[in-house]
């Protein structure tokens, strides 16, 4: 996915949350809330992997 596209998806997961949050207080959106903004580092491969 490009930057962009990546961005706003995570801006409208983030808006869900909240919207949630608002609207339905027992839920529990701890776990959702921190992995807003993670980004899973990229595999580097060994020569030997190649």
């Amino acid at each position: 996915m490009k930057p962009v596209v990546i961005n706003e998806l995570e801006a409208l997961v983030r808006e869900t949350v909240e919207l949630v949050e608002i609207h339905m207080p027992q839920v529990d959106t701890s776990s959702a809330r921190r992995k807003l903004g993670w980004r899973q580092e990229p595999w580097k491969l060994n020569k030997s992997d190649r």
